[in-house]
């Protein structure tokens, strides 16, 4: 019964058993139970995992788009004080998001959990750690350095994402874009790798579909 509380907390909600049957409410507590050998075996994985997931550092502003979802997906692998991952820290929505649809349980803790408490504020330090042996030495670094002193990860990548997913970043996505539209040209395959022609119309595609149809449909 207290995996089944705490999972309500994790998605910063209430407990409670109004409108369910006594059938309904021994589902819940059984799926609580599962939940929780899942989440002991994400604990365990989580070691060895962010060394894989590494997205490496933060060099320069070009590579912020690759850079961002990587390092999202570096936290989904390191498991937090509450069991969550350490991603929902970097979520862009402040309030919990309610509308889902979620993947599964362990998404919906990352865009519901509450972004205050004791658990939190470890959390945050963590992040801010991460950020900290990412940017370190790199152009990023100067983007986040008058704020270092407040140890919190999500402070420090809304920072960073003001300054390179803002207008003038954007801009320069959508340059790159359009001289890959304009250079790209498959012949053959002596000329160019099939493999790389497609790999550079999907980052032309990605580019386009990050900063809207800006582009259009030429």
């Amino acid at each position: 019964m207290l995996h089944w509380a705490q999972d309500f907390v994790r998605i910063s909600h209430v407990p409670t058993i109004t409108g369910l049957t006594e059938e309904e409410f021994l589902v819940k507590i059984n799926t609580a139970g599962e939940r929780a050998d899942v989440r002991k075996v994400l604990r365990e994985q989580s070691d060895a995992k962010p060394k894989v997931a590494s997205p490496g550092p933060l060099v320069s502003e070009l590579k912020w788009p690759d850079w961002e979802p990587q390092f999202t997906n570096y936290l989904s692998t390191i498991v937090g004080m509450n069991r969550i991952p350490l991603s929902y820290v970097i979520r862009e929505n402040d309030a919990p998001n309610r509308t889902g649809p979620y993947a599964n349980f362990t998404e919906e803790y990352i865009e519901c959990a509450p972004l205050s408490g004791v658990g939190y504020e470890a959390d945050r330090s963590a992040v801010h750690q991460s950020l900290i042996s990412f940017t370190s030495g790199q152009l990023s670094e100067d983007w986040i350095k008058s704020i270092n002193h407040f140890k919190d990860g999500r402070r420090g990548m809304i920072a960073l994402r003001a300054h390179l997913s803002g207008e003038g970043n954007a801009t320069r996505g959508i340059a790159e874009a359009g001289r890959l539209k304009e250079t790209l040209h498959y012949k053959s395959e002596r000329s160019l790798k099939f493999e790389k022609f497609l790999t550079q119309c999907q980052k032309m595609y990605n580019i386009d579909a990050q900063h809207g149809d800006a582009m259009g449909e030429e």
